[in-house]
């Protein structure tokens, strides 16, 4: 991402900012040492994130899981946000669009939510002669294991083409997908 922790176009410092999969929460730390005035919240099943003496006074975690009310700390208000970070979690959640929704249900006027996804079925070849090398590679033998695992669990690897598309239904506008090609080898 040429360095930058988000692409979403804010317009001015956010006030609050939420990091739904925060994992080790490294996003949400980056974030909050570089916005010292906004309020960063991490949120995961795990609480794996560094002890509050590690982490800058701006940052919190919270244990929770996505898929339920979204209070963090105070349940007797929903939280609202400046800005949703999500990066890949396109597919871990029961119905991904209704994340989109809640997303868009937290977010005070003119906030953002960025979704930052990889597509693990979207492997392409650098040129046509790669074509076959490409097909009778590992990566696509893991990519193919990995779609029917997933498919196993009830996880489907191809929300992510759809995220532009539930995110414009349940009312977001100004929706744009930014495609980014990463090289897997030479």
């Amino acid at each position: 991402m040429e360095g930058a922790l988000s692409w979403a176009p804010l317009s001015h410092e956010p006030a609050r900012v939420l990091d739904l999969g925060t994992g080790t929460g490294i996003w949400a730390n980056q974030f909050a040492e570089k916005h010292t005035g906004t309020e960063v919240i991490g949120t995961d099943l795990s609480l794996i994130q560094p002890p509050a003496n590690q982490i800058p006074p701006n940052c919190r975690f919270f244990r929770g899981d996505a898929e339920e009310s979204w209070t963090f700390g105070n349940a007797s208000e929903i939280a609202m946000f400046d800005l949703i970070h999500l990066r890949n979690m396109a597919t871990p959640f029961d119905d991904p669009k209704a994340i989109v929704q809640k997303a868009f249900e937290s977010l005070v006027p003119g906030g953002w939510v960025e979704y930052q996804e990889w597509a693990p079925c979207g492997l392409v070849e650098a040129d046509d002669s790669m074509e076959e090398r490409l097909r009778h590679s590992a990566m696509m033998r893991f990519q193919k294991a990995f779609a029917e695992g997933a498919a196993r669990l009830g996880r489907d690897v191809k929300a992510v083409p759809r995220l532009k598309v539930w995110l414009t239904e349940v009312g977001f506008v100004d929706v744009v997908e930014r495609l980014v090609l990463c090289p897997i080898n030479p």
